[in-house]
């Protein structure tokens, strides 16, 4: 069973169909090796050819159980080659004597003598009730993450979606009004620290974009045009009473409000970036580049495995742990099921083509202020995004002031509580002062 899902999991990747992983793996401090990185950069198609030789050799491993011991010989010399290999070029010794020590049950179970079937019953009736169970576990959490909350209201748009969103306080007339918008694979809560670090006179909405948590989403296509309509909708019921509006997102959410705010550019009196995506960064960021091709290669499998009842393996994110307690079993259902990551799915495959059209450079100059927040780690790890976010803040005609969270994650900006309370401090004192604050 481990090689075959092995070998299966790694088909969905790009770079090990084409046999590229290989070379990106010696290529690594942690795994890598010098001289075998050297010898497969200089010989591609040896690397390939060995790359697909063992993605048969992993996902085809089942068949040493139905070949009546034809098949075992092979494959043991093949596994315990393999292996010999791995221990000696990427030092994983262990995986040698681990791996190894389970081939003598192989070549038992396949010898074609005669045997109990007791164990095979029992084996076979295990599997069955942890699959039943985790199709159990699975639909209790989807019908949980599907509950709207009983103070939640909703919102059907033009394309048919529905939003679900929450306001963090009865409604005050008049009362300065955020609309906070989440990241991808994120969830509302993870604005729990932001919120609680703003002044108490400032009403904030925050809400499940289309396809995530209990909001639905009918469309085919979703990304930021889309997500920017929808936003843009429940942007314009909010301004029936002449309280200012104030727009924010973190992440794909930054670069999602920025967008309503361009729809709605009358209502908006302005725009709050927590380390947000830029409309050119695959043009500005080489980094951004690659951490694209590996996000589309980690989502791959995800949705279809949860689908399956296997959520839960996945386990908890360590960000999960900073959140306020009492949110961690919503935020975990929601992490370990199926929509989110359909959501997440659907959405980065519109937004990777959004960011591939966008030839140009520049973004739409927006005639309202706006605050723009850095995380010291996004800066160093990559510095395009000082100009990225400086573009962002170049690009509002009323002025702009940027901040930068000293040892702040990407992450970190929205799970620390330290980290969010001085977000909320500032996005605190941009609504409170205006477009007048100097910072």
């Amino acid at each position: 069973m481990s090689y075959a899902v092995s070998g299966w999991v790694k088909l969905f990747g790009p770079s090990w169909r084409t046999g590229a992983a290989v070379s990106g793996v010696m290529r690594t401090i942690t795994y890598g090796n010098k001289r075998v990185w050297s010898f497969v950069k200089e010989k591609p198609r040896l690397a390939a050819f060995g790359a697909h030789a063992m993605l048969a050799f992993e996902g085809l491993f089942p068949l040493v159980l139905l070949g009546r011991g034809r098949l075992t010989k092979p494959f043991i010399a093949a596994a315990t080659a393999f292996h010999a290999f791995i221990a000696g070029s990427m030092g994983l010794g262990r995986f040698l004597t681990a791996f190894t020590s389970m081939l003598p049950a192989v070549a038992y179970v396949t010898n074609g003598r005669p045997k109990s079937n007791i164990v095979p019953k029992l084996v076979t009736m295990a599997i069955s009730a942890i699959l039943a169970s985790g199709l159990i576990a699975s639909l209790g959490r989807s019908l949980r993450v599907r509950r709207a909350a009983s103070d939640a209201q909703t919102l059907e748009t033009a394309s048919g979606n529905r939003l679900v969103y929450r306001w963090n306080a009865p409604r005050r007339e008049s009362a300065p009004i955020l609309v906070l918008e989440h990241g991808m694979l994120a969830t509302p809560e993870h604005f729990a620290w932001v919120t609680a670090g703003l002044p108490q006179d400032i009403d904030v909405l925050t809400y499940w974009r289309a396809g995530y948590g209990p909001s639905a989403n009918e469309a085919r296509v979703y990304g930021v045009e889309e997500a920017a309509d929808d936003l843009a909708e429940l942007l314009s019921t909010l301004s029936a009473d002449d309280s200012p509006i104030y727009v924010g997102g973190h992440s794909l959410g930054g670069l999602i409000a920025r967008r309503a705010a361009e729809i709605c550019r009358p209502s908006i009196r302005g725009v709050i970036y927590i380390d947000s995506s830029h409309p050119g960064q695959l043009q500005i960021s080489e980094g951004q580049k690659r951490g694209a091709d590996l996000l589309t290669q980690a989502f791959s499998g995800v949705p279809t495995s949860i689908r399956l009842g296997w959520g839960w393996l996945l386990s908890k994110p360590e960000w999960l742990s900073s959140l306020p307690s009492d949110l961690h079993r919503s935020v975990l259902d929601q992490y370990r099921d199926a929509r989110l990551w359909s959501a997440g799915l659907k959405e980065w495959r519109s937004v990777k083509r959004y960011f591939a059209q966008r030839r140009n450079r520049d973004v739409t100059p927006l005639p309202m202020s706006a605050l723009v927040i850095s995380a010291e780690n996004t800066l160093r790890a990559d510095p395009a995004q000082n100009d990225l976010h400086g573009q962002l803040a170049a690009s509002h005609a009323a002025g702009a002031v940027q901040m930068v969270v000293l040892h702040a994650t990407h992450d970190s900006l929205m799970t620390d509580r330290f980290h969010a309370a001085e977000v909320g401090a500032a996005i605190g004192r941009f609504i409170r002062e205006g477009e007048s604050w100097g910072g």
